[in-house]
């Protein structure tokens, strides 16, 4: 689960606790498979030698998980149940494996919903904080703002170029007003038919520009301009 959030060991006692079954599942799992790599033989066809198979591992093919694969000339017992092969390879379910992977499938639906309720827990605990982490995204977002500005004034391509008025107070509707506007790649002197624009958003003006056109006719260029 790569999006999970995982707390601390100790802080949700209740996903501890899923966390340790879980792992006690796939521990009895990674145990059998060890039982039959010391128990079940590699017989090689033109002599009598035996030795230690060590190519018992488990593959997991669609639904049916930790499928006990074993080289052809390995004998298992006639209760194994086979569920796939290739000319080197036979795959199993033992019993025992078999009922575990049950268990284990059916566990890790009782873990997604353990999951599903401590995550709404720990994002309970920062909503409480919502005021505080609201205030360190603002300002953040401002010294990007700012940092952004400065730096462009500082390495911008061409000119003009001018500095932005930042209006507050009481009661002011937030807005954003540009005037000839143009995309800061856009050198003066090397395009001669670039048209500024002039953008109007907020304040007495509605916050919502409805922008259409056929292609090629700048309406992305605009956005660009933006910042969007």
């Amino acid at each position: 689960m790569l999006d999970l959030l995982i707390p601390t060991r100790g802080v949700e006692a209740d996903f501890d606790a899923s966390n340790d079954k879980l792992d006690s599942l796939l521990d009895d799992l990674e145990n059998f498979r060890k039982q039959y790599q010391q128990k079940y033989k590699f017989v090689p066809s033109l002599t009598i030698l035996t030795h230690r198979s060590k190519k018992i591992v488990f593959k997991d093919l669609g639904k049916e998980i930790f499928q006990i694969e074993c080289p052809v000339g390995i004998a298992v017992p006639s209760n194994w149940r086979l569920l796939s092969s290739t000319k080197t390879v036979k795959r199993y379910w033992s019993p025992e494996v078999e009922k575990k992977v049950r268990e284990l499938l059916e566990y890790r639906e009782i873990h997604k919903n353990v999951v599903a309720e401590m995550q709404g827990r720990l994002y309970g605990r920062f909503d409480a904080d919502y005021d505080k982490w609201m205030g360190i995204v603002r300002a953040v977002a401002h010294l990007d703002c700012l940092v952004g500005l400065a730096v462009f004034n500082e390495c911008g391509l061409g000119e003009p170029r001018c500095r932005p008025e930042f209006v507050e107070g009481e009661g002011i509707r937030s807005f954003v007003e540009f005037e000839e506007l143009r995309h800061p790649c856009i050198v003066e002197g090397v395009k001669q038919d670039f048209i500024p624009n002039d953008v109007a958003l907020g304040g007495e003006r509605p916050n919502l520009v409805l922008l259409t056109g056929a292609n090629m006719v700048s309406s992305s260029m605009i956005l660009l301009i933006k910042g969007w």
